[in-house]
């Protein structure tokens, strides 16, 4: 078929279980396509289909890539300040993407075409291609790194507003450094941000909007559309000159699209009723656990009254962790959401209760129990709720939770105030102005019959927040030029809450992770993490401002401190930043109910290891580890030996080490009771299917050795969890065996070319971008580093001695740190620094381009991140002397002339611009690296 706009409806209907788009996400979309980029402003109150912008997203690129609609951006950023909000999201993507991958591969019709234009959008050849990249960026668990490698792609990306904003400032929140700059540039460029609950996040909406202003004044930015930046809000306002589609009263009428049912969510009335309590806002612990017992009183009553499922609703965890308490020693059926659960908590809850976060409901679940988690996102249907005060705004999203479909002939809020006037202290986490000024609103809702109805609220809306800072910030030329830094080692990182937080002392998150069996020694347990390093579902989200005064607390125990790619003992004095991830040993008693608790008094479980879908395979076997524990302790340090005596007995033949490994395997498993875990028993399965595999997709990580008198462990991996790896796709690749230069560096220009004719860029700036493809990993003919590469291999089947290597044979860490200690390189030298001397030798008689010639040298240069500004040697260091190249080093690297290159193109293309073409270039080589090439 051919795909044009009246397909929407059909395809809505069809990704929707048969319903159709409402009038005003038919409207959305037709501007998005008559302007060739979103309007400034979405209005749509709760329950109106915020989330439909996905869907619109979607089919507008498909649109594009069908050649029936513009250009339009790629990339689509869902951002909002709530956990809950971006995996429902998340999930929202990841199901929308498998409706259409399944659809494009078996099926007609228009889910089909949509999913088969979208996958023509893509230049990655690697495996069964998705139509949709889809990533995840949220504090309090392992940022999405993949989504950078497709920028050709149709991609949504969930993010809380520090998380996405710290990436297009050049400072990913836990983002390797070397990751940073094509973050930045895939964000600025071909990308629309959705900014749901702007009024909580101005600052951010104004710094978004700032990078395009920044970038319009370079000479010649790149001719993809900067970012554009979209308020979602449930109430006009604001600009009255800012372009705004959204609901409008006609969309109720009957005969509009979906309008009855639109106006059964709006106009239902939702009853508010005020109770005073005098413990509100609960300072101590006696008053909280008062608190407590009149929310779950309410809770109790509703109940009786509505029926299940009710929701109760608190400003605090701590206040949650009560109620739920209480309602528990009742007898009643609960459940808690809040944002500190890690996801793999979520996803057992989501699991043992697959309906209870969705309009359908769960009838066994008396009472859900949250926070502010609940406001948006989840697309719940409560009978009622109870509430603690909050700001308008903040009662108004949470009351959207109850009834939401209107299909109830009856619903109540029962909101709980102070009995007197809101105090002056203790209403954390909202400011006392905010409350007093929803106090008013609330008595005026109270009285009305609507009461807190969505289309009753449009009509009369809360007060916005008043902003914590006196003015908003604005990025300057001289900022970008610094954020644009990456490369630089720097003592203190910039504090980025003056452009992305509208507090300027924002609680930004950080992660904690369990770990059982760590070894004592420090330095034993650094490798054992390193052989572990955190997957996201581990990760429990925890305020950073909380977490430091809960290590305060206990200055003398050991803990350990990822950052990024690196990991290192926290010490007492060492600050932590945003994006950290904290580890713990399983001793710790940080936990209440699941979640981290600076009153906790319980521990949590390690799950590195639980199986999840799509995650690589892993099994730790350690002396206290899960896998230890699992058993009856005896048996599993038996493990330990076998599989040790099993490496050792076998140092060079590495079929017969995994054989004798799977077979100590197989043999424990056969020993096990019936009654053993079954997940530890599939993973027993799936690890020695690994082990009987190709020997390149296995990895063995050794440990001290049992007989040499301290605790061992084992690690055996899929080495493909490498593929994420920047550092380690720069010398490997994902197939087994080496891959020569000449074929490596003449793959990657063919797929910068194809990138950039797919992106629609300029002739100048493809033509750079194949010249870069052609030159970018020059510098790997150094013969130090061919010795890198060869490592202990010596001769290479299947490749000449004398042939230059891209990649080598070698797969694991550990080999690569030995060759590279054996190679004679200096420590920090960089490949890619040599490369753009002999880029810039080669094409110094450039014809009168002089411009192109220093953008194809500047893109060489910082191929890997490295380069931005300057490189870690003078041309006297990265040269192996004597070297014809010694006179272009020197001026590049001893004169100055790098740092003018650099400068030059940010004045051209933009300092983001330039980010934006590095991204391509080296979203070029991860494909052709990761398709083994």
């Amino acid at each position: 078929m051919t795909l044009s706009v009246a397909d929407f409806p059909a395809y809505f209907a069809a990704r929707h279980a048969g319903r159709p788009p409402f009038a005003w996400q038919e409207r959305l979309l037709a501007d998005v396509l008559a302007h060739g980029a979103w309007p400034g402003r979405v209005v749509a109150p709760t329950g109106a289909g915020k989330t439909a912008v996905i869907d619109v997203h979607v089919f507008a690129v498909a649109l594009m890539a069908a050649g029936a609609g513009p250009r339009v951006p790629r990339r689509l950023s869902l951002v909002v300040d709530r956990r809950a909000l971006v995996d429902g999201q998340h999930d929202l993507a990841v199901k929308t993407n498998a409706a259409l991958r399944d659809a494009a591969r078996t099926g007609d019709g228009v889910l089909a075409e949509v999913g088969r234009v979208l996958l023509g959008l893509r230049t990655s050849r690697e495996g069964d291609r998705d139509p949709l990249v889809v990533a995840m960026l949220r504090g309090g668990t392992i940022p999405a790194r993949r989504w950078v490698d497709d920028p050709t792609a149709a991609a949504i990306i969930c993010a809380t507003p520090d998380m996405w904003g710290s990436r297009l400032l050049f400072r990913g929140y836990g983002s390797g450094r070397l990751a940073r700059p094509r973050e930045a540039g895939l964000l600025a460029y071909d990308s629309v941000v959705v900014v749901d609950e702007a009024h909580l996040a101005r600052q951010l909406v104004a710094t978004a909007r700032r990078i395009d202003d920044l970038e319009s004044m370079a000479a010649l930015p790149p001719d993809a559309m900067r970012v554009q930046v979209v308020e979602a809000t449930a109430t006009p306002g604001g600009d009255p000159g800012m372009r705004s589609v959204g609901v409008v009263v006609d969309d109720l009428e009957p005969e509009r699209p979906g309008g009855e049912a639109l106006a059964r969510r709006l106009r239902t009335p939702k009853p508010l009723v005020l109770v005073p309590v005098r413990d509100w806002p609960a300072g101590s612990a006696a008053a909280r656990r008062g608190l407590a017992k009149a929310m779950a009183d309410g809770a109790q009553d509703l109940l009786g009254v509505h029926g299940r499922t009710v929701a109760c609703v608190a400003n605090r965890v701590a206040t949650a962790l009560a109620v739920a308490s209480d309602l528990r020693g009742r007898g009643l059926v609960v459940e808690l959401l809040v944002g500190r659960l890690r996801p793999h908590d979520v996803r057992l809850l989501r699991t043992r209760r697959p309906k209870l976060l969705t309009v359908d409901g769960d009838p066994d679940v008396d009472v859900v129990v949250a926070t502010q988690t609940i406001e948006v996102g989840v697309d719940a249907d409560f009978a009622a709720m109870v509430t603690e005060l909050a700001p308008g705004a903040a009662i108004a999203q949470r009351a959207g939770r109850v009834n939401r479909l209107g299909a109830r002939t009856s619903a109540e809020v029962r909101l709980i105030v102070p009995a007197g006037d809101v105090p002056a202290k203790g209403t954390e986490p909202y400011a006392q102005a905010d409350l007093v000024d929803a106090q008013g609103w609330i008595e005026r809702r109270a009285t009305s019959g609507d009461g807190l109805a969505p289309w009753a609220i449009a009509e009369d809306p809360p007060a916005e927040a008043r902003l914590a800072r006196v003015v908003l910030g604005r990025p300057e030329p001289w900022d970008a030029a610094f954020l644009a830094r990456t490369a630089d080692d720097l003592v203190d990182e910039p504090d980025l809450a003056l452009w992305l937080a509208d507090e300027l002392e924002p609680d930004t998150d950080v992660s904690v992770v369990v770990r059982a069996g760590l070894p004592a020694d420090p330095a034993d347990a650094i490798a054992f993490l390193r052989a572990t390093p955190p997957r996201a579902a581990e990760c429990f989200p925890v305020s950073l401002r909380m977490l430091g005064t809960m290590l305060d607390a206990a200055p003398g125990e050991t803990r350990y401190r990822w950052r990024g790619d690196d990991i290192d003992r926290l010490g007492a004095d060492d600050r932590l930043r945003p994006g950290d991830t904290v580890v713990v040993g399983d001793a710790t008693r940080w936990f209440t109910s699941g979640v981290v608790d600076p009153e906790g008094t319980e521990t949590a479980t390690d799950v590195l290891e639980e199986p999840r879908d799509g995650e690589p395979a892993l099994l730790r076997v350690a002396v206290g580890a899960p896998f230890d524990l699992a058993t009856d302790g005896r048996a599993g340090r038996d493990l330990l030996a076998d599989l040790t005596s099993a490496v050792e007995a076998n140092p060079t033949d590495g079929r017969a080490r995994r054989a004798a490994m799977a077979a100590a395997i197989e043999a424990f498993s056969a020993r096990l009771p019936a009654s053993a875990d079954g997940p530890l028993v599939a993973r027993l399965r799936h690890v020695v299917t690994l082990l009987g595999g190709r020997l390149a997709d296995v990895e063995i990580d050794l440990g001290c050795s049992v007989g040499g008198g301290g605790p061992g462990w084992i690690v055996i991996a899929d080495v493909r969890r490498h593929l994420g790896d920047e550092e380690a796709r720069q010398t490997w690749s994902a197939r087994a065996g080496v891959v020569a230069l000449d074929d490596h560096q003449a793959g990657v220009s063919r797929r910068a070319a194809e990138m950039a004719d797919r992106l629609a860029l300029r002739r100048e700036l493809g033509t750079a971008l194949e010249r870069a493809g052609e030159l970018h990993d020059e510098g790997k003919r150094d013969g130090r580093f061919q010795r890198l590469l060869r490592g202990d291999q010596g001769g290479v089947d299947g490749i000449a001695d004398d042939a230059v290597l891209a990649k080598s044979g070698m797969r694991t860490p550990a080999q690569f740190r030995a060759a590279a200690a054996a190679s004679g390189l200096p420590n920090a030298w960089r490949h890619e620094q040599l490369s753009a001397a002999a880029t810039a030798a080669a094409d110094g008689d450039d014809g009168g381009d002089a411009d192109g010639a220093a953008l194809v040298t500047r893109l060489v240069g910082t191929s890997h991140g490295h380069g931005r500004v300057g490189f870690p040697h003078a041309s006297a260091g990265l040269l192996a002397a004597p070297s014809d190249l010694a006179d272009t080093s020197q001026e590049l690297y001893d004169d100055g002339a790098w740092d003018t290159i650099v400068e030059a193109t940010h004045r051209k293309h933009g300092v983001w611009g330039c980010a934006y073409l590095e991204a391509v270039l080296r979203a070029a080589d991860c494909q052709v690296s990761r398709e083994g090439g």
